[in-house]
């Protein structure tokens, strides 16, 4: 939940009518990450009838905002496009300020040039609100109501990976997440499996990865892309998790899978000189938590 100049932005899964405007859910992947508001109002600024139409316009440019070229490029590009639902505001949707607007296209313009690209020719920074004399928005005009948190970027080695006895590692194609105010939930499909989980899993198959908490850490850099998940299964739910403290979520490199090789034999070796010791006192314990090599999907 959001607060924004007095107004409470919910989180509804319903179709409001104001007007001639209607509010729906944003439905847009790239937009539910980097909007801090949920619900948008049709026909836009922009006299755009449909959430479709808008789509097409703004993954024109999801490209350049996965660069990351600006911090706010992503809800720029969104908020342009996806005026928030203000009931309040039914007669004229909300624009992003002009002060927005100059910062992005300073910040993103020598990556647009870089890439042959051209500034859309129907943003024109002049022509929007100025929060010193009108109504806009902009990231600061939005105070999250939950204390603040932030993600640490975990580091991929063999101690964490010993440490977590990760349950499954994937290799995934994420196509989008949404945040949920008991912890984010991730849409992905598998494309390798390096580790196997209690959960049956197959190549191809589109999973669900939940977040337990509202930080929705570990973060996704961006979606429609192969990164390289590591996780945990709650049997209770039947549900794989990403943790905040243990789940991974880092960019897909092919050496993932000889690294992940490495460390599991390392393990199997320290747990058969193990085994070799408790045998000479006639103890006998049976290993658990680890898999051999030959479990690895290598295809």
């Amino acid at each position: 939940m959001y607060l924004l100049m007095g107004t409470v932005v919910f989180c509804l899964d319903i179709v409001i009518t104001l007007a001639g405007r209607t509010c729906e859910p944003i439905k847009i992947p790239i937009c539910q990450k980097h909007l801090p508001y949920n619900m948008t109002m049709f026909p836009n600024a922009l006299e755009h009838l449909t959430q479709q139409y808008s789509r097409q316009r703004i993954e024109l440019y999801s490209d350049i905002v996965a660069i990351n070229c600006s911090a706010d490029a992503g809800f720029f590009l969104c908020a342009y496009h996806l005026p928030i639902c203000a009931p309040e505001f039914k007669s004229r949707p909300i624009r992003p300020c002009r002060s927005v607007c100059k910062k992005v296209m300073r910040e993103c313009m020598p990556t647009i040039r870089k890439y042959n690209r051209e500034w859309p020719p129907d943003v024109v920074c002049k022509d929007l609100p100025s929060y010193e004399s009108d109504v806009c928005i902009k990231p600061e005009s939005f105070v999250k109501s939950v204390s603040s948190c932030r993600c640490i970027k975990p580091r991929v080695n063999y101690q964490r990976y010993k440490r977590n006895s990760y349950h499954f590692i994937l290799k995934v194609f994420i196509t989008s997440t949404t945040e949920k105010d008991n912890g984010g939930v991730i849409e992905a499909k598998i494309e390798r499996i390096l580790q196997k989980s209690s959960i049956h899993l197959r190549k191809g198959d589109s999973i669900y990865l939940h977040r337990n908490t509202t930080c929705n850490c570990p973060q996704v850099p961006k979606v429609d892309a192969s990164f390289l998940v590591a996780g945990h299964v709650v049997a209770e739910q039947h549900k794989l998790y990403l943790f905040r403290d243990t789940g991974l979520i880092v960019p897909w490199e092919r050496a993932w899978v000889e690294k992940f090789r490495k460390w599991e034999r390392r393990l199997a070796v320290k747990s058969s000189g193990r085994k070799k010791n408790r045998r000479n006192k006639n103890i006998f314990i049976p290993k658990s938590g680890s898999l051999m090599e030959d479990e690895f999907d290598t295809k």
